[in-house]
């Protein structure tokens, strides 16, 4: 059923933190095309890789199991196991100073996709965390998360002449 609220030329999935976990594991699942672009802010891209955060604790609760133990599980639940397919455009933004999905997370996922020749961009700050929290960066952050979702829409928003 068509609703005349929705665009389907403008459909987007963003997300932080466990949204950006969710972002990145859409784009290895989630056939290119059914969404135009994705954001992902403070992702997870590789659950073993993780264990260099600071909740390292409560993984083997959460997953099911410590990497070592079952590595075949923890594959199972990280984007990275899927890379292959993905293809759909992302921003992906990320601080330096993150203990809770380091950003090395982030830049393996850029890079993963950079290396697959997806349009993919880069926010990273070397002054922020978890959230972007100084307003001269949450400027910067609002500016290019707009600017990607302008970018890959397929039509002009409505009420913009050409």
């Amino acid at each position: 059923m068509k609703k005349p609220w929705a665009d389907k030329h403008r459909v987007f999935a963003t997300g932080g933190s466990y949204g950006g976990y969710m972002v990145a594991w859409m784009n290895g699942h989630v056939e290119p095309g059914r969404y135009q672009a994705y954001i992902c802010h403070a992702g997870c891209f590789d659950w073993q890789a993780m264990f260099s955060d600071d909740a390292y604790t409560w993984h083997a609760k959460e997953l099911g199991a410590n990497y070592w133990a079952d590595p075949a599980k923890i594959a199972a639940q990280s984007p990275v196991s899927f890379a292959q397919h993905m293809r759909t455009p992302t921003l992906v933004i990320h601080g330096a100073l993150d203990y809770r999905v380091p950003d090395a997370q982030g830049l393996a996922y850029y890079n993963t996709l950079k290396a697959q020749g997806a349009d993919a961009r880069l926010l990273w700050f070397p002054d922020e965390n978890h959230w972007v929290l100084k307003p001269q960066n949450s400027q910067l952050w609002y500016g290019e998360f707009f600017d990607w979702l302008k970018r890959h829409s397929t039509k002009p928003a409505r009420g913009h002449k050409g």
